[in-house]
């Protein structure tokens, strides 16, 4: 809520090394390239956390995976 993002974003909450991690999807995208071109316009704060563009099927994956018993 507080990010100076434009649009939807959501956070999702998944495992990395057995502790809790958290995604914020931002936007949907047709290609990478178009993914790689917002996150060039980001504000710095953002950009300089090292997003980068990944397809919602891994992203469910990843979350299927750390929600599994």
């Amino acid at each position: 809520r507080e990010l100076p993002l434009p649009g939807e974003r959501v956070v999702v909450q998944t495992q990395r090394d057995g502790k809790p991690w958290y995604a914020l999807i931002y936007g949907s995208f047709v290609t990478q390239e178009a993914a790689r071109g917002t996150i060039a316009r980001l504000p710095p704060a953002l950009r300089d956390a090292g997003p980068w563009p990944r397809s919602f099927a891994s992203l469910q994956d990843e979350m299927s995976r750390a929600v599994a018993p």
